[in-house]
């Protein structure tokens, strides 16, 4: 055979030697590829989780507050509960006497907690707050639900101030009785009812009512009907464990 030619067997050879190793290498690498591409699907599958979970949690819709929840969160959102309203004679006098009246306070006092709602808060200018109460050296703030009750009960004991026979009998009149009472008790009545009438308007609670039970007359009186509230037990329970003081009133 020519030189050539066996120098081209040769080759031949050589390349035919190399090839099996060659192929074996090749088989490791799509090994490696396969494992790398799957392990870096992985990784992308976790970052595009982890960057979902992010903006979800960025997105205006999740930055929605809870109904009457605290702007700063430094209140807990309390769990919500199906309440029956019913006609509670306690709440209100039932007689035009001091014993009725007090029977009716304790029962107000029955739902403010010690210290009256007022907690303490550190570093107000961190949060979305007015101005803070200051109460012997501390920075303090009353929760809403405890003024607005002391609101409506203040406006209840006016009027049962106004329209009790000891009272009309000293004054000649309701009319009379109305003008004996001083202006700063007009005044707080007076921001009770703008104050409620705003607490109104926020809650807009929508629950259907009703026929008034047992009546002939077309109309309802809220009895009967069944509102979604939060757990006010908590509420009290939470307010009373934060409290200033043990002092309370209605």
């Amino acid at each position: 055979m020519p030189a050539s030619f066996v120098d081209d067997e040769s080759g031949s050879k050589e390349f035919l030697i190399e090839h099996r190793p060659a192929e074996k290498k090749t088989t490791r690498q799509w090994s490696f590829l396969f494992v790398s591409l799957a392990i870096l699907t992985v990784i992308g599958l976790i970052e595009l989780i982890v960057l979902a979970i992010i903006f979800g949690q960025l997105s205006p819709q999740n930055h929605i507050q809870p109904l009457l929840s605290e702007l700063n969160h430094l209140v807990p959102t309390f769990s919500t509960r199906q309440v029956l309203f019913r006609t509670d004679p306690s709440a209100t006098v039932d007689q035009q006497d001091e014993r009725s009246r007090n029977k009716t306070r304790e029962n107000w006092l029955s739902y403010m907690p010690r210290g009256n709602g007022f907690i303490e808060v550190n570093h107000t200018d961190k949060y979305i707050l007015p101005e803070p109460i200051l109460f012997k050296g501390k920075q303090v703030y009353s929760l809403a639900v405890f003024h607005q009750l002391h609101c409506l009960y203040a406006i209840m004991d006016m009027y049962n101030n106004l329209t009790s026979p000891a009272q009309q009998t000293q004054t000649g009149s309701a009319q009379q009785a109305t003008l004996n009472i001083s202006s700063d008790s007009h005044g707080h009545i007076n921001h009770c009812f703008r104050y409620l009438r705003q607490s109104l308007l926020c809650c807009g609670d929508t629950a259907l009512e009703g026929q008034i039970p047992n009546s002939n007359i077309s109309g309802t009186d809220g009895t009967g009907a069944v509102h979604m509230c939060k757990d006010f037990e908590a509420i009290r329970s939470w307010a009373e464990e934060k409290r200033l003081d043990d002092r309370k009133h209605p």
